[in-house]
């Protein structure tokens, strides 16, 4: 850990802003214990206090000869007054949630600081002594739930050129922040005020005027008044920026999605190679239904992203963008009955795929004739609350269809009585995680067919949970399923997981209720007892905290 953070710290005395960006997000994980370090360079010029319990402050002399402090993920409560800091390049003071004040002199005496990372604090405001950094290059305030407000001395950041506000409750930003000639990455959100205000909360023509911009995200409450008021101005002014290459937007009509990709230069040149998109009166996703894990691992997903919700038609913008996305959130969409609706062509890119609430949805793909591949990059689907979903699939399946398909969840789709047919094994065979639940109608896992060729596919994780009429997980001789973890709850009439020992060399550990597992029937003698000692009995609580 130790020889990591020099590493970390060497390199950041020849920085560019991606260089920043990059140790950022690669530091900004919370450190597990083991990689808790505290340690001082001889020359006292680097200082590392990481996860070290900390509550008091590096002495004196420490500060006025450091060129690096990493005092993350620490208690520190309070900051010296007015440090002297004349060499200090970079200072890390991230995940010291105790912190709540930053005095007002005190980056009086810092005037080389380069990059500081104050996320996760619970800090209020920055002093105005913030216009004595002036040559600082990246400031990240990300997470800062208290911080409501910037100085108007950040204008006086001439050099700034990363500036992450993400997670912040800010009600507006100052006007000054235009005055960053140099700013090239910007993130924020507006979460920091009612919904029902439609107080400006972007000075006019701010964004237009940051014509270094490169990243761009906004983040606001749907239905935020000042937000539905002012989206049109906002999409005028960024669609100006020329070197625009990542944007995150809501647009809560597509008429103004029209008009961004009408007119951005970014968007027609094609240089806007990375975008996480929301488009529709998405007055509900806050109060999404999804298990909480769908809504995380799409949060965490970059790269071509498309979110959209509440619409009873497939508009041609729609289209347009999704030929592009590696990622697809569709989210109450009130007449698609499948998913293929939206054009073959346009969903081949595609490596991550969530449905939600769509209550005409039958399948998500009818192909009875069809020969060009489906879904051939698609890793991730998820499906949920799908009311009238009878299969995955209906027709012909062309090779190279869900050739790359890893993970696969199920959840509330009270029509589905199995998940595949045999005959579609072949196809999925880089499935590795199935998780099938409160899916009522569910009869079994595979279903067989007359003629079909011998298939076995093996999973890591197979998650079956409140299926009431499930019976089988497969029902053929010539269809095998393996898997290395297996969890069970509240499945009644499921009496057998497996038909034969070869269970024996790939099942790692069985998660269920007791009572379940002791009326299991096995086929074979002793195969009981050998999985016995990998058995492991659960209760409603794990299941939901799982």
């Amino acid at each position: 850990m130790r020889d990591v953070m020099r590493d970390l710290a060497l390199g950041i005395l020849s920085l560019d802003a991606e260089g920043c960006q990059f140790l950022l997000r690669t530091y900004s994980k919370p450190l597990k214990p083991e990689n808790r370090s505290s340690s001082t360079s001889a020359d006292g010029q680097y200082i590392s206090r990481v996860a070290a319990g900390l509550t008091e402050l590096p002495r004196e002399e420490e500060w006025e000869q450091s060129k690096m402090m990493f005092l993350m993920n620490n208690k520190l409560s309070a900051l010296p007054d007015k440090p002297n800091c004349p060499k200090l390049v970079t200072l890390f003071l991230q995940r010291n949630y105790q912190l709540r004040v930053l005095p007002d002199l005190f980056f009086h005496n810092m005037r080389v600081l380069k990059l500081l990372n104050l996320s996760k604090t619970r800090i209020k405001y920055l002093p105005k002594s913030i216009s004595n950094l002036e040559r600082l290059e990246t400031l990240i305030l990300r997470d800062c739930e208290h911080l409501v407000k910037l100085p108007s001395e950040v204008g006086s950041l001439k050099l700034l050129q990363v500036l992450d506000l993400g997670g912040t409750e800010i009600i507006e930003l100052p006007e000054e922040i235009a005055e960053l000639d140099s700013l090239s990455h910007l993130e924020v959100s507006f979460y920091g005020s009612s919904t029902n205000s439609e107080h400006a909360k972007l000075p006019p023509k701010l964004i237009s005027r940051l014509e270094a911009l490169e990243t761009l995200s906004i983040s606001v409450y749907p239905g935020d008044k000042w937000w539905n008021k002012s989206v049109e101005s906002v999409v005028e002014e960024v669609i100006k920026l020329q070197l625009l290459t990542s944007l995150s937007f809501y647009f809560p009509e597509v008429k103004f999605l029209e008009l961004f990709l009408g007119e951005s230069a970014s968007w027609k040149e094609e240089s806007l190679t990375e975008f996480k998109f929301v488009v529709g009166a998405d007055v509900e996703f806050n109060a999404s239904r999804d298990p909480q894990y769908v809504e995380l691992n799409y949060g965490l997903i970059s790269g071509q992203c498309l979110r959209f919700v509440n619409s009873e038609k497939i508009p041609n913008a729609i289209v347009n963008v999704l030929a592009r996305c590696t990622a697809f959130y569709l989210d109450h969409h009130l007449d698609v009955h499948r998913l293929c609706e939206f054009g073959i062509g346009n969903i081949k890119k595609l490596k991550y795929c969530i449905i939600s609430e769509c209550p005409d949805l039958e399948t998500i793909v009818d192909s009875e004739e069809g020969t060009e591949s489906v879904f051939p990059c698609l890793e991730h689907l998820s499906i949920h609350y799908s009311w009238s979903l009878t299969s995955i699939w209906k027709g012909v399946v062309p090779n190279g269809s869900f050739a790359a398909l890893r993970t696969l969840s199920l959840h509330a789709c009270p029509k589905l009585t199995y998940v595949f047919k045999s005959s579609m094994l072949q196809f999925i065979s880089n499935l590795e995680e199935l998780q099938v639940d409160d899916c009522e109608a569910m009869e079994k896992i595979i279903s067989a067919e007359e003629v079909t060729e011998s298939c076995c596919i093996s999973l890591k994780s197979l998650t079956l949970q409140y299926l009431p009429e499930l019976v089988h997980i497969w029902e053929d001789a010539q269809t095998r399923l393996l898997f290395e973890y297996i969890s069970v709850y509240d499945c009644p009439q499921l009496k057998q997981i497996c038909k034969d020992s070869e269970l024996k060399q790939t099942l790692k550990e069985i998660r269920a209720e007791k009572d379940w597992w002791d009326e299991l029937v096995w086929e074979e003698n002793g195969i009981r007892s050998h999985f016995e000692a990998i058995f492991t009995p659960i209760g409603e609580s794990d299941v939901h905290s799982s």
